[in-house]
C-alpha cells in the first residue's frame, strides 16, 4: 500500500499444507534475523537483496529477475488453478478483478497454488471484461488508448 492506503487491500490467505508454511516462516526468520532494521519497508528491501543474490548465483545468465516476476508469476499460477476471480483478486490483494489482466497469463501458470482466501472476499468488485469474438476490439482498443487493433477469426 502506499502512505494514504489507496492501493490493495490487506489480507489473510490460507496455507493448504503445513509444510509450505513452516517453510515460509523459517526463511522470513532468518531474513528478519539477518536484517538490522525491523521496520517494514526495510524488511522488505532485504527481502529483495537476497532474491536478487540467489537469482544471480542461480541464473547468471538470466536478467530481470525480482519479486515483481514471482508476483507475475504467481498470477499465472492463480489464473491456471480455476479459482474464482473474486477469490484470485482478493488474494493478491486487488480491490477490483479487472487488476487481474495486469498479472500473468494461464498458459504459463501452474494448476496447485499452495494458499486460499482466509476470509470472504465478497468486497472485491468484479468489474473485469469477458473477451469474447464480438467485444474483442473493443477491448483491444480500450487497452491500448491510442489505437484499435482488428483481428480476422475467419481463417
Amino acid at each position: 500500500k502506499d502512505e494514504k492506503n489507496s492501493r490493495g487491500l490487506d489480507r489473510e490467505v490460507r496455507f493448504k499444507n503445513d509444510a509450505d508454511f513452516e517453510k515460509l516462516t523459517r526463511a522470513l526468520g532468518v531474513i528478519r534475523d539477518e536484517s538490522k532494521d525491523k521496520d517494514n519497508d526495510k524488511f522488505l528491501g532485504a527481502i529483495q537483496v537476497r532474491f536478487d543474490r540467489l537469482t544471480k548465483r542461480v541464473f547468471p545468465k538470466k536478467k530481470g529477475l525480482c519479486l515483481y516476476t514471482l508476483r507475475h508469476q504467481f498470477g499465472s499460477n492463480l489464473k491456471a488453478s480455476g479459482l474464482d476471480r473474486k477469490e484470485m483478486a482478493y488474494i493478491m490483494g486487488h480491490r477490483v478483478t479487472k487488476s487481474l489482466n495486469e498479472y500473468g497469463s494461464k498458459k504459463w501458470g501452474k494448476s496447485s497454488v499452495a494458499v486460499e482466501a482466509a476470509q470472504s472476499y465478497d468486497g472485491i468488485k468484479e468489474n473485469h471484461n469477458t473477451i469474447t469474438n464480438e467485444n474483442r476490439n473493443e477491448i483491444m482498443k480500450e487497452r491500448s488508448h491510442t489505437k484499435t487493433t482488428s483481428f480476422d477469426y475467419s481463417r
